[in-house]
């Protein structure tokens, strides 16, 4: 378990990392993005695809509830589980959500989140061993 939770440590931390830097310097992007990802069903159905699969491996994987850095994991993999299923269920819902989330200062606030949970992640996962 300690082996995949470092790989999975590392392989989130850096997709994390590399997404708060993404947020924070897209910004522009990334809320033009949002507008017109809701008006594609299909960019919607596999959002969901790719939610629902991320986070059956890594809900069936690595499914660790203790209070240490692991749990992290378990939870990330949980909400793309949660996230996937929604998506399927209720694809439109979440639009109002994004758009808000993703204002001037909304992808700010989330790339500083990804940066610090990516940071902790890459170095829990590349340190820990």
């Amino acid at each position: 378990m300690i082996t995949l939770s470092i790989f999975l440590g590392r392989f989130f931390g850096l997709y994390l990392i590399i997404s708060g830097f993404f947020y924070l310097t897209q910004g522009d992007f990334i809320r033009k993005a949002v507008a017109e990802f809701f008006k594609n069903s299909a960019l919607l159905t596999i959002s969901g695809v790719i939610n629902v699969i991320i986070g059956l491996l890594v809900v069936l994987s690595h499914n660790v509830w203790i209070s240490n850095w692991m749990v992290v994991i378990t939870i990330i993999g949980w909400l793309a589980l949660i996230k996937g299923i929604l998506r399927f269920f209720f694809p439109f819902s979440g639009k109002k959500f994004y758009e808000k989330l993703c204002s001037k200062n909304g992808t700010v606030y989330i790339g500083i989140i990804a940066l610090v949970f990516g940071f902790f992640l890459t170095y829990k996962g590349f340190f820990f061993a």
